[in-house]
């Protein structure tokens, strides 16, 4: 599945996450952040121009966006 994913400026996804499907993501604009609003100065900023990769079964989250971003995300199982 692709999709485009809009992320309201303070959404978040306040739990991680696990899939056995492989994600790929890349923020197209704003900025997604690995970790929590209430621990904001210990998360990973990642901004417009990032790529990430997740093979299934990896653990990740949880996640937010202070100011709003946009995703186009690939998720795929992967080849037998």
């Amino acid at each position: 599945m692709t999709r485009l994913a809009r992320w309201a400026k303070g959404a978040a996804v306040n739990r991680v996450v696990m899939h056995d499907w492989c994600e790929e993501v890349f923020v197209v604009s704003g900025s997604l952040s690995i970790g929590t609003l209430d621990a904001r100065s210990d998360a990973v900023r990642l901004p417009a121009g990032t790529y990430a990769v997740r093979p299934p079964d990896i653990v990740h989250g949880p996640f937010f966006s202070e100011d709003g971003c946009l995703l186009i995300e690939f998720m795929y199982y992967p080849p037998a």
